[in-house]
Parts: C-alpha cells; structure tokens; sequence
C-alpha cells in the first residue's frame, strides 16, 4: 500500500485500512475518474461511518472489474465489510487488498504499478503479491456451476407446458458463447502479467503458474 504516490499518510498496521479512505486514495491513484477520491473527515472509532466508505469503495469496485476489465465480479470472494468496520478485521482487509492489488497489476497504467512492487519490495513481499494475484485469476477463471437447481434443470414450466426445443437451444448456446469469452480474457490477462514478470531481471517477481 505504502507504494503508491497517492497515499498521505504510511500505513503501518491493517487497522489503518479499516476506515476504507487510505484504500480510496489507492484506487484513486490507479484510476483517478473512474474511483473519485472521498474528501470524508476523520471517521474515527465511528464503524457506521468506516461501513459507508467501504460500501461505498467496494460497490465502485465490483463495477470496475465488470466494467473496465470485463470480468465476473461475483466469482470472488464477498468481502465483509462490516467486520472491517467493526473489528478491523485482518483476514477481510487481506482480502479486499487482494482485489485492489489485482486492479493495479491489469489496469491500463499497470507497469508502473509493477515496476514499483519489483524496485520497491522484497523478493519475499513479490511472492507474496504474485500468489494473492494467482489466487485472484483462478477464483475469476472457475467454470460457472453447470448444474442447475431443481426448478431450471427441468424444461417442464409451470403451466404444463415444455420449453421449446430452439429455446432451450439458444440458450445454452448463448451461455457456451460466454464461457468462451470469459476463458480468453482471463488468458489474456494471465498473458499480460507472465509478460511483465519475464521482463524482470533475475526473475524476482515470481511468475503465475
């Protein structure tokens, strides 16, 4: 986190994530129109206030994974935002760095990013940031689930009637034709990120397996 130029003030334990406004300044710095930093006051020991930051920080990342990198936010992990409000929870704070740090390393101004983590961080730290990306590529990279429930496996609908036969296989086409899509994006971002960590000398930053 300290990383980043935008950050004004060092953060030196998880607890100084908790209130979401250093995470902001963060995201501010990868994407500066698309996560416009909050001007919010010092929220204190205030976790009602902490929660609407991070609410509001977690809604505006879901929508740039969506959005700016075409992924399906809703593979990964739900973050609990209020037991980071409220106990400043370390395994939940993990987690959410975790998506953000994903941000920086597929965003469009991501080699500065990169180069920071492999002149800035120990080779121990840059294992460490390349396994949470792993981790992160292969929850978004989980084949959807293809068993239905009991109510959408069955063709037979309420009325008594069947589904008709080109329905069913427009359907199923349809979802074929995005799990395609889905697989060669996340390739490509898999690509980008093997292409940096190639590029480094003595091969510091670990690469993806």
């Amino acid at each position: 986190i300290n990383t980043f130029g935008a950050v004004t003030h060092k953060v030196d334990s998880f607890q100084d994530l908790a209130d979401g406004i250093t995470l902001f300044e963060v995201l501010a710095d990868i994407d500066p129109r698309y996560f416009k930093l909050i001007r919010s006051a010092d929220v204190g020991s205030n976790w009602v206030l902490k929660n609407a930051n991070l609410k509001k920080l977690y809604k505006l990342l879901s929508r740039y994974y969506e959005d700016m990198l075409s992924l399906d936010f809703s593979k990964l992990p739900v973050v609990d935002l209020a037991a980071i409000a409220k106990d400043s929870d370390t395994q939940e704070i993990l987690l959410l760095c975790k998506l953000i740090l994903y941000i920086a390393v597929f965003c469009p101004d991501n080699e500065k990013y990169i180069q920071a983590i492999q002149t800035q961080l120990l080779p121990q730290q840059q294992e460490y940031i390349m396994i949470s990306i792993d981790q992160v590529i292969k929850r978004i990279n989980t084949e959807p689930n293809m068993e239905m429930d009991n109510n959408s496996s069955s063709s037979y609908v309420d009325d008594g009637t069947y589904r008709s036969q080109s329905e069913l296989s427009r359907v199923s086409k349809e979802k074929e034709e995005l799990e395609i899509q889905n697989k060669q994006l996340i390739e490509k971002h898999s690509a980008l990120l093997n292409k940096y960590v190639r590029k480094t000398p003595n091969h510091q930053f670990y690469s993806v397996s």
